[in-house]
């Protein structure tokens, strides 16, 4: 906790005593007190910002709690104090957006059935997450209700619905007749309720999980399965939904984008080729996710828990799915009065390889390569392989299939907003020309190495490893320029992402290095980095030219 100690203290020199009340606990070997540090503060208002740049910009991305955990309006207000206000760069990002349906696994329930004939004033318990020892129940939670004249065993299972709903959070519970159906919110262990019931007619008649029955002078009701039984339901992306994106993430965005023109800051909303919890099943002709030649697919760890997103494939399933997406988002931005601005990011060919070779070998590759070559597409080994092996035939057609899986999603916007825009973020260190000579041609095309015809509006290198791995700040500066000088983009259509996520990154100097290059936008990825490092602003100034005298 942050407690404050003290108020109007006067300017000079003090000292602090801090005293460890209370007595010693002979139990727990004593008392502990955890002691990080004394601050000294001035109340202020949050100062303004201490340089306000328009070159410069920060991406936010949907998947971390300095994006979606905030309003819309909040974020926007701590970007507009930093000063960075170029054009933020909005990353969809992997987890929450997508519409999901749960395959599989189980929700455990408990059906209690009531019968008989109950007398006035009869009493019937249920209780929940109770011990039963030696007849009795100890613990847990437990419901009841008195039998009145007018009851009947439907009456009863109706009065537990009704209870149950309003005063439990774990469960719910419906009826249909006398079975009254309670069900946990949570599958597996999660809860870990024990079900056990009672009638109060005979005390020591107590029916425990499983298929049982109390009986008492008439009186019955039964209990069957129990509430500890279920199954973690695993979700999967539901393509058939009538709304590609969830509810939640179309209002957060509806509000962030009317906000964002309400500012006057611009934005560009990319999605990538990750996906997580794809309806892979090639066994069943849905191919979603790309493969290696040992029919591996592509499963990167994610960061969270044991969740891994998978490099979608460049076949029709993945293709329908992520024209509604683009689709709906440019909506989205369309209606804040925003322009229609789409990245694609990091759409490519998987760039590593496993221990059986590169990733091009999905059911649906496999299948198109042998229509198109007349034979099976070549095994690649490496991102360096030499990608003119039989004259260039199976390289070409792995770098058209992704071009035309790009040009099929960007002539499916336009159909509906002829004035979209769309930025080519290309990640320059997984596709480096000088080591990784294959990726560098397939996940490049010839026709986006300039701006004209392209279908590019504008052009995002990137290269984290280049400065958070590598420390190479040449390399960083070279991926900075690389599409004005080594390709033949025009700089005022260029940018450059670039990263600051560990306290080793030296990104004060490869700020400065891009800066020299002259590039018209520097973004950093990510703003919540920023927030959880505390990098110091103003950002850096190019050191001053050197005089001779």
């Amino acid at each position: 906790m942050r407690r404050k100690l003290f108020a109007s203290v006067a300017p000079g020199r003090h000292s602090v005593v801090i005293t460890l009340a209370g007595n010693k606990n002979a139990a727990s070997g004593g008392w502990y007190f955890y002691f990080d540090f004394l601050e000294c503060a001035v109340p202020s208002d949050v100062p303004d910002a201490p340089e306000t740049r328009t070159d410069v910009g920060l991406a936010t991305d949907y998947d971390t709690d300095a994006t979606y955990k905030l309003s819309p309006q909040r974020l926007i207000w701590n970007i507009q104090k930093l000063g960075l206000v170029g054009e933020i760069d909005h990353y969809c990002g992997v987890f929450w957006w997508k519409q999901s349906k749960a395959v599989g696994g189980n929700y455990p329930s408990v059906t209690v059935t009531f019968g008989g004939t109950w007398a006035d004033q009869d009493v019937v318990w249920l209780n929940f997450g109770g011990t039963l020892s030696g007849g009795v129940i100890t613990g847990g939670t437990s419901i009841g209700k008195t039998v009145f004249p007018t009851d009947t065993a439907s009456t009863i299972a109706a009065h537990f619905v009704y209870f149950i709903n309003e005063k439990l959070v774990g469960v719910w519970a419906s009826a249909s007749g006398p079975a009254l159906t309670i069900t946990t919110r949570s599958t597996g262990t999660i809860w870990m309720y024990s079900f056990l019931t009672q009638t109060n007619s005979v005390m020591g008649t107590i029916t425990v999980p499983g298929a049982t029955t109390s009986t008492s002078g008439g009186q019955k009701f039964t209990s069957s399965s129990a509430l500890e039984t279920g199954a973690v339901d695993p979700t999967s992306i539901d393509p058939t939904a009538g709304q590609v994106f969830n509810r939640a993430f179309r209002d957060w965005h509806a509000d962030y984008f009317a906000a964002l023109h309400a500012a006057g800051l611009g934005v560009v909303v990319s999605f990538s080729q990750e996906l997580v919890n794809p309806p892979d099943n090639p066994g069943g002709g849905a191919v979603w996710v790309q493969r290696y030649p040992d029919n591996t697919p592509v499963a990167t760890a994610t960061g969270f828990g044991t969740l891994y997103s998978s490099q979608a494939a460049f076949g029709s399933p993945v293709e329908g799915y992520m024209q509604s997406a683009h689709r709906a988002m440019a909506a989205l931005l369309s209606a804040s009065g925003l322009p229609v601005r789409l990245q694609f990011g990091e759409v490519l060919w998987w760039f590593q390889a496993n221990a059986s070779g590169m990733a091009f070998y999905d059911a649906d590759t496999a299948a198109a390569a042998a229509t198109a070559l007349g034979r099976a597409l070549a095994t690649f080994r490496t991102p360096n392989d030499d990608p003119s092996v039989n004259s260039y035939t199976d390289a070409n057609f792995l770098r058209a299939r992704q071009k035309t899986y790009v040009d099929a999603i960007r002539t499916y916007v336009l159909a509906s907003y002829p004035a979209a825009a769309f930025e080519l973020l290309w990640p320059m260190d997984v596709n480096d020309p000088d080591t990784c000579g294959l990726t560098r041609y397939i996940n490049l095309p010839d026709e986006w190495a300039t701006r004209a015809g392209s279908g590019w509006d504008t052009f995002l290198c990137e290269g984290f490893q280049y400065g958070g791995i590598n420390h190479n700040i040449d390399q960083a500066q070279r991926c900075a320029a690389y599409p004005f000088t080594e390709l033949s983009w025009d700089k005022a259509h260029c940018r450059y992402l670039m990263g600051w996520y560990n306290a080793g990154w030296p990104w004060a100097r490869e700020f400065q290095a891009a800066q020299r290059t002259a590039v018209p936008l520097v973004k950093f990825w990510a703003y919540d980095h920023l927030c959880l490092y505390g990098w110091p602003l103003p950002l850096p100034k190019p050191p001053s030219s050197p005089s001779f005298i």
